[in-house]
Order: structure tokens, then C-alpha cells, then sequence
């Protein structure tokens, strides 16, 4: 069996999904906090990030699919991996995105 060092290259693929998805929970989140102390919407913020995240990560998955049929010995298991991370990654940010269309970003808890 042949033993693959994992380059950043690798790593970087591999781990796209949670990447994107981590970097979209960063742009809505703190959208939603200068909205709430500056004033203001945030609401297109969500939908632009939404839609370009989504899209990343449907290719980025698609590219993991491609990867994981053809993968040699080495490489499967991750390839594997990164293809069960982008779809755990679209159902992230798509359960992400609910709440923060149905629920005030501005809410006073007293």
C-alpha cells in the first residue's frame, strides 16, 4: 500500500467544504452584527454569500465525486471523505440560512 503525504494542496481539497462553509457562517454572522449596531439590512448580504457559497460548494463536491472514482489506492479514503464533507457542508449553510430569515437580527433580550 502505498502512503501519501498529505501536501497542503491536498489538505486544501480535502477539507474545501467546512473551509467554505466556516468563511460563509463569517460573512453572514457578522453582516447580521454591523447590521444590528450600525443599522440597517443585512438581508442582501445573506443572499449574495448564500448564493456564492452554494455555489462553491456544489463544484467543489462535483469535483470531489470526480476525484473519488478516480482515485488511486492512496487517495480514496479522503477523496471519499471530501465528497460526504461538501454535502454535510451545503446542509450547514442552507440550515444556517433559515434562521436568519426568519428570525430579527436585532432582537432585545430582556
Amino acid at each position: 500500500m502505498k502512503t501519501v503525504i498529505a501536501r497542503p494542496g491536498f489538505v486544501l481539497r480535502w477539507f474545501a467544504g467546512p473551509l467554505i462553509w466556516a468563511a460563509h457562517f463569517l460573512v453572514v454572522y457578522g453582516s447580521e452584527s454591523l447590521a444590528c449596531t450600525r443599522g440597517g439590512s443585512h438581508a442582501l448580504v445573506v443572499i449574495a454569500a448564500t448564493i456564492v457559497t452554494l455555489g462553491a460548494l456544489a463544484a467543489t463536491t462535483a469535483l470531489a465525486v470526480r476525484r473519488s472514482r478516480a482515485s488511486g489506492q492512496g487517495t480514496a479514503f479522503m477523496d471519499t471523505v471530501a465528497v460526504a464533507l461538501g454535502f454535510l457542508s451545503i446542509t450547514a449553510v442552507l440550515a444556517m440560512v433559515l434562521p436568519a430569515f426568519l428570525l430579527s437580527a436585532c432582537m432585545d433580550v430582556a
